[in-house]
């Protein structure tokens, strides 16, 4: 079940680090009924993230329009 979280790791490493084995071995040890909801839980954060980060890009866009340097989305 552990190996459905999306990878979010920025670097090309492929290699798996100790806290992404510690938590993938944590979900596979519960019941099937809270590794779904664990899953879940990382699908769902997951999917926010790029919207966090597209009102980060649009705040710093009007910060940057408010002290007059040009900027661009």
């Amino acid at each position: 079940m552990a190996k459905q979280l999306p990878q979010t790791r920025i670097t090309q490493d492929d290699a798996e680090t100790f806290e992404e084995a510690y938590e993938a071995r944590r979900i596979d040890t519960l019941p099937p009924a809270l590794q779904a909801l664990a899953v879940a839980h990382h699908l769902d954060q997951w999917s926010a993230e790029p919207s966090l980060v597209k009102q980060q890009a649009a705040d710093f866009v009007l910060f940057c329009n408010t002290l007059g340097i040009e900027a661009q989305k």
